[in-house]
C-alpha cells in the first residue's frame, strides 16, 4: 500500500476527465500557474517576433533615398 495510488488519482489519470481533478488545485496554485504561464508564453511570443523582424531586416535593409532628385 505504501508506494501505491489511490483507485481515484489513478481513475483520473487513466480518463483525462478533467471532473475528477476539481479538488486537486486551490484557486491561488491555479492562479500562479496561469499567471506563470502566461507570462511566458508572452515572453515566447515576442521573442518569436524579435526574431522574424530580424529577418525581415537581413531580407529587406534600409536603402537611404538620394536627396539630389
Amino acid at each position: 500500500m505504501g508506494g501505491q495510488k489511490d483507485s481515484a488519482s489513478n481513475l483520473c489519470a487513466q480518463t483525462f476527465d478533467l471532473n475528477c481533478w476539481e479538488g486537486f488545485m486551490d484557486n491561488w496554485t491555479f492562479a500562479i500557474t496561469m499567471i506563470v504561464v502566461g507570462m511566458g508564453g508572452t515572453l515566447l511570443t515576442l521573442w518569436i517576433l524579435s526574431l522574424l523582424m530580424s529577418l525581415l531586416k537581413k531580407a529587406f535593409p534600409y536603402k537611404k533615398e538620394e536627396e539630389g532628385k
